[in-house]
């Protein structure tokens, strides 16, 4: 099976230019609490690890997907759930206890992979971002958005504790008291208002197109600007090493909260 190329309702993932294309779609949240769409996606950004004749690796957040709601929903279903899951007459554990656990392997699989890519990465926002979101991006090269496109930082406020990245990319990008205080207000600020603070790296146009805006950027640094890779890579993200134990940390504090939430509720 070629895993460079596939299509679900979740994402597709294209060759273009000798780049991998992916686009998330309206259910890409399913990515992180689907089995089978997370062991694909899984399989693609290993494939793209080890494929040895492609420039990069762009990412392009459909507008129809709103990553933001789809937080709000999934903290929403923890808060409510009390479903046991039942297999073969037996129980094992709550419904959202297996959801959430799910949600954070695959998203801390995902971000160990991402940061081990080791090609040109560059990914392109429209629409309405959630700041975990925005937050993944930061380990691209490059971040395009387009003029419409805003960032919610109000869903560090449903309860689900913050990935690293948030806690551990994006003070590497506007400092820790900035990121406290975008979370704490619940801030929704817009594309231009993120390019001014660092966290994206260009807006184009409205007539321009935003995929071929990011392959555009990821044959450019392929071909003329390695040593931003390079740099990037070693010198301003967080090792592999770093990134796991920010992970384990993250795991650690989702059980905590899980426990906290069933004991309020009892």
């Amino acid at each position: 099976m070629n895993h460079l190329e596939q299509t679900s309702k979740s994402f597709d993932s294209t060759l273009a230019e000798k780049n991998v294309v992916v686009r998330f779609k309206a259910q890409a949240m399913d990515i992180l609490t689907d089995l089978e769409t997370s062991s694909n996606f899984q399989k693609l950004l290993d494939a793209v690890s080890t494929a040895k004749d492609l420039d990069g690796y762009v990412q392009i957040k459909d507008s129809e997907w709103d990553s933001h709601e789809d937080v709000d929903n999934l903290s929403q279903l923890i808060a409510d759930d009390d479903e046991l899951y039942m297999k073969d007459g037996r129980a094992f554990g709550y419904h959202h206890d297996l959801l959430m656990a799910r949600f954070r392997n695959t998203l801390g699989y995902c971000l160990l992979a991402l940061n081990n890519i080791g090609k040109p990465m560059v990914a392109g926002l429209q629409g309405r971002v959630s700041a975990e979101y925005l937050g993944l991006t930061l380990l691209f090269d490059l971040r395009i958005a387009t003029p419409d496109t805003t960032i919610s930082f109000d869903n560090v406020r449903t309860g689900i504790p913050s990935s690293p990245s948030i806690t551990r990319l994006m003070p590497g990008y506007i400092g820790t008291g900035r990121t406290l205080a975008l979370a704490n207000q619940g801030a929704v600020i817009t594309a231009q208002e993120a390019l001014d603070l660092g966290l994206i790296s260009a807006v184009i146009e409205k007539s321009d197109d935003l995929t071929q805006a990011c392959i555009n950027n990821v044959q450019e640094l392929a071909a003329n600007h390695r040593y931003i890779i390079e740099f990037n890579h070693r010198d301003i993200l967080p090792t592999s090493t770093e990134l796991s134990a920010a992970l384990e940390a993250y795991y650690e504090s989702i059980s905590k909260a899980l426990i906290q939430r069933r004991t309020e509720q009892k």
